[in-house]
């Protein structure tokens, strides 16, 4: 029996949810399995409910759970007092309390349809396939901090990382490159070696890990530094195709480039998970966080018109990485990507499809691609 915790969250939080809600019932009839489901709050819904934005009771829950499933987080409503106030601070919260060091983007370009909405030319697009793996629970947004005092003379962040810390990161970036059907994806690693003292211990223990226990990927692995590397992405983002592994201040602007190259954030899931996918280790399965990476979008709430595919790729993350269900994840690829060739979609991608709608029409070709 699987045990899922839901937190629909803010503003299209709950409308995107409700669309995948129903998949449950459909993945426990197909694979005569239980999963259990508890839903609870985070973000501006729970800090409107229990005057925080998460609840301790809800990440001491969340241990025993095998997966997370997050809608969105935040908005201008919440958008006051100090950070600990914040609704995104539910998010670092249960980052930190489960060791989601992992983060996963992936960005890739799966239809024609996305060659038009990219904000690059077709031919730069074409063919990209690119996940950026960010470390994320260290490095210097963990670090130690001297804030500004009343002159805003001086103010620090501390970047450190220690050897440990990228060992298990490079070894999940291992696992991802080796679960390609054809051959093992380039591993590309990200740094400032030629600035920062943690770039240099990143670069070199990320050589040390590969060469030591993966030598079939040795070939596989590059480095280049992080302002290089935002050019490549943006002028030739497929000479990246492959795993972007970096820490965690570059990850998140990295991961925030490449994700403008499908044409639309509604397209795009993300895991943040406690090890390595079951490729890499057949005995264990991760534990993960899986949300779409649109945001909670207060400007378009309500108005039904919120981009669905997202929450289902984020759904199909879920389900390949901490579920195990491989059959079901690539029931739910095939269904994103008919929807985007035959315009079933929403208008940020082109279509003329409500949320509903849109969710209607993928629940339906799921449940075909499943028999």
């Amino acid at each position: 029996m699987f045990k899922i915790m839901v937190l629909q969250g803010d503003h299209i939080g709950p409308e995107i949810m409700a669309e995948v809600l129903p998949l449950f019932n459909l993945i426990e009839t197909r694979f005569d399995i239980k999963i259990e489901t508890v839903e609870r709050l985070i973000g501006g819904a729970c800090l409107d409910t229990h005057d925080c934005p998460i609840q301790d009771s809800t990440l001491q829950e969340a241990l025993g759970c095998h997966a997370v499933l997050l809608a969105s987080v935040g908005g201008p409503k919440w958008d006051v007092g100090d950070s600990s106030r914040r609704p995104e601070t539910g998010i670092l919260r249960m980052r930190k309390h489960l060791n989601l060091y992992a983060n996963v983007r992936p960005a890739k370009i799966i239809s024609e349809r996305q060659l038009r909405l990219s904000s690059l030319k077709e031919d730069v697009v074409r063919g990209v396939n690119i996940i950026t793996l960010r470390e994320n629970a260290g490095g210097i947004y963990f670090g130690k901090k001297e804030e500004p005092d009343e002159h805003a003379w001086r103010a620090s962040d501390l970047c450190e990382y220690t050897r440990e810390e990228i060992v298990r990161l490079t070894r999940v970036a291992a696992a991802l490159s080796l679960a390609n059907d054809q051959e093992p994806l380039p591993i590309i690693s990200v740094d400032k070696a030629n600035v920062m003292a943690s770039s240099r211990l990143w670069r070199q223990v990320v050589t040390e890990t590969i060469r030591d226990e993966y030598p079939q990927l040795v070939d596989k692995l590059s480095h280049h530094l992080v302002d290089s590397a935002a050019m490549v992405l943006a002028r030739d983002p497929r000479k990246l195709n492959g795993v972007i592994l970096t820490e965690n201040l570059f990850g998140d602007i990295l991961s925030d480039l490449a994700s403008v190259i499908p044409g639309s954030l509604g397209l795009l899931g993300s895991a943040e998970m406690d090890g390595p996918p079951r490729s890499h280790d057949r005995d264990r399965l991760p534990m993960g966080v899986y949300q779409p990476v649109s945001g909670s979008a207060p400007d378009i709430a309500g108005k039904g018109i919120a981009n669905p595919i997202g929450m289902f790729e984020s759904f199909g993350l879920m389900c390949r990485w901490s579920l195990g269900l491989t059959e079901a994840a690539d029931a739910i690829d095939s269904a994103i990507k008919q929807c985007l060739e035959t315009g079933q979609c929403t208008s940020d991608v082109g279509g003329t499809l409500s949320t509903q709608q849109a969710g209607s029409v993928l629940r339906q070709l799921i449940r075909e691609a499943l028999g």
